[in-house]
């Protein structure tokens, strides 16, 4: 469970990042967008186009919240997955342990955490 939680806050972090940059050229956009109807002086599409951006930053404002609750949610199980490794570590001697961290490490870091499980248990992948 933990895995599948590990797994699924990295997958919602790399949406969420995608996002974010899309709200970034909307906003950009928006922008430009309301300067140009100032300056040819339409007030009314001026308006319009502020209003669109204050929407926007509102949604932006409750992504970061759903982006950083997800940070901490994926803090919080990757220290008790590192936590699972030193125990797994723990249950062996010398460069046994070592080896288990640095498999487990790599494991995460290729998110393999499938493979992850079998190193705990064995001490090595298959």
């Amino acid at each position: 469970q933990l895995l599948e939680t590990v797994e699924a806050c990295t997958h919602h972090q790399q949406s969420m990042a995608a996002e974010v940059a899309d709200h970034s050229n909307a906003v950009k956009d928006l922008i430009v967008r309301a300067e140009d109807a100032r300056l040819l002086g339409d007030m009314a599409r001026m308006r319009s186009f502020y209003s669109q951006l204050h929407g926007l930053n509102r949604q932006m404002a409750m992504e970061h919240a759903k982006r950083t609750t997800n940070q901490e949610n994926l803090a919080t199980s990757l220290k008790s997955l590192n936590l699972m490794i030193q125990l797994a570590a723990n249950l062996r001697v010398g460069a046994a342990s070592a080896r288990v961290v640095a498999a487990c490490h790599a494991a995460i870091k290729n998110q393999a955490y499938r493979t992850l499980q079998d190193i705990m248990r064995t001490g090595h992948s298959r």
